[in-house]
């Protein structure tokens, strides 16, 4: 199945969830990514070629450790798969300086004119062949850095405006995400009830290949039972079972060798 054919199925408390396992990607998979991949990666009419964000991107993930390597894997899907569902991705999947503090939320997309926070976790597979800790430390990562709860994370929306900028957002997009940097700044911290939230959890297996993602439970009910205590304006969970980072890897060799 490819990642587009996949549809929003809806549960208690109304979210909705997209759920995908990914073995191969199927040549649909591939042209999306080629088609999509530059705009991802560097915003809207970005001024390089496909081929050398192809190998600046491959050259970033083989240089990141492993975690953080399957991290942004995982969130290249989510990316790829909220795109075919017509969200536009309001901010660069690169961090805007590779060494520089964390970036804040992973993203911001737009959904018509409502906007939601995206916060993508990974995990190779473990905690019962489930996603419980990977949506427990997506959900509670927004909920901190909403809150200001924790005094050594970054303004949020900061940054997120600076992306914005770079991704050519639309400008009540960008005084909108201004004005939320400056409330923050002032100590006027947000609760995420009062946010759109989206949650992306990827399972990978570990590289001995002792497991298999058909192992991973991701049955609505069983995300049910993670979800209940959440307290989000709305929210959409993205639930992942990858079997291996090295098909998207190859997939950008291929790429670079057309």
């Amino acid at each position: 199945m490819s990642i587009s054919d996949i549809e929003f199925e809806r549960s208690e408390k109304n979210y909705r969830y997209l759920r995908l396992a990914i073995e191969q990607l199927s040549e649909t998979d591939k042209t999306f990514i080629k088609e999509n991949l530059l705009t991802i990666i560097s915003g809207r009419e970005s001024s390089l070629s496909l081929k050398e964000e192809a190998r600046e991107l491959l050259n970033y993930l083989r240089r990141i450790d492993i975690n953080k390597r399957n991290g942004a894997i995982a969130e290249l899907v989510v990316i790829c798969l909220l795109r075919t569902k017509g969200f536009s991705q309001e901010y660069c999947f690169r961090n805007l300086e590779e060494n520089s503090a964390k970036k804040g939320f992973d993203g911001l997309v737009l959904e018509g004119e409502r906007f939601w926070l995206l916060e993508s976790k990974s995990s190779q597979i473990g905690h019962n062949n489930s996603h419980r800790n990977t949506v427990y430390r997506a959900y509670n990562g927004l909920k901190k850095q909403l809150s200001g709860e924790n005094e050594k994370i970054n303004n949020p929306w900061r940054n997120a405006y600076n992306h914005t900028k770079i991704a050519q957002s639309p400008h009540s997009l960008v005084q909108k995400v201004a004005e939320l940097s400056t409330d923050y700044t002032n100590g006027n911290y947000f609760k995420i009830e009062d946010n759109n939230v989206i949650i992306g959890s990827t399972i990978i297996p570990d590289k001995r290949g002792n497991h298999h993602i058909n192992e991973i439970n991701f049955e609505i009910s069983t995300l049910n039972n993670f979800i209940k205590n959440h307290q989000s304006k709305d929210e959409i969970i993205i639930a992942i079972n990858l079997q291996t980072i090295e098909i998207f890897l190859e997939y950008l060799e291929e790429i670079i060798d057309e």
